[in-house]
Formats: C-alpha cells, structure tokens, sequence
C-alpha cells in the first residue's frame, strides 16, 4: 500500500542517511525520469534519499 511521505518519515530518512535527503523540486527533476522517458510521464519524486 502507498502511503505519502510525512515528517516522521522524512525525520527518519535523515536519521538513516545523515542529512542526504533532497526535497528541492529543481534538484529532483533529473530523478523524475529516466533518459528513454516521455516528457509527458515524467514526475517529481516525493523526496530523493542519496546513499
């Protein structure tokens, strides 16, 4: 089941990876698809957790 990502989730991820989480839109448009993707699918992840 999908659920959204909340703060407590996002405290936790940052927990985890020491601060690498991203939330900037600007800074996830190279995660919202892959290079064959149609522009038209693309989509913002919630966040992007960097190892």
């Amino acid at each position: 089941m999908f659920r959204k990502v909340d703060d407590r989730i996002l405290a936790l991820l940052k927990g985890i990876v020491e601060g690498q989480v991203v939330r900037d839109e600007d800074l996830m448009e190279p995660y919202s698809h892959d290079e064959c993707a149609l522009s038209e699918i693309w989509r913002l992840p919630e966040v992007v957790v960097k190892p």
